[in-house]
């Protein structure tokens, strides 16, 4: 698996048109290219938000840079091989982080 963190994936899907650009002079992109909203993160609410808005009629392109969808709700073997743990978002923020 790559090493890339969250903050990279999302600048480089940000930067990539960008990147493609030079390429496309004079070209207009076909409709298959094109897309109304970029999700970034395959996370629980990504996924829900890209739904709606795809049920609304808008063409939405979802990216996640980890092999598997689920942001921080996912099952995997964290502890022991053979058990699946259910691996928790920001389990590891301290509960006062942010004032809260």
């Amino acid at each position: 698996m790559s090493k890339i963190s969250r903050r990279g994936f999302v600048k480089t899907a940000a930067l990539a048109p960008l990147a493609v650009a030079p390429f496309s002079i004079g070209q207009q992109a076909s409709d298959e290219d094109r897309f109304d909203i970029v999700v970034a993160g395959a996370g629980h609410n990504s996924m829900i938000a890209a739904a709606y808005l795809a049920k609304a009629g808008y063409r939405c392109l979802l990216l996640e840079g980890r092999p598997i969808v689920g942001g921080g709700v996912k099952t995997a073997e964290l502890t022991l091989k053979g058990f699946k743990d259910l691996e928790k978002g920001c389990g590891g923020v301290p509960k006062n982080a942010g004032g809260v």
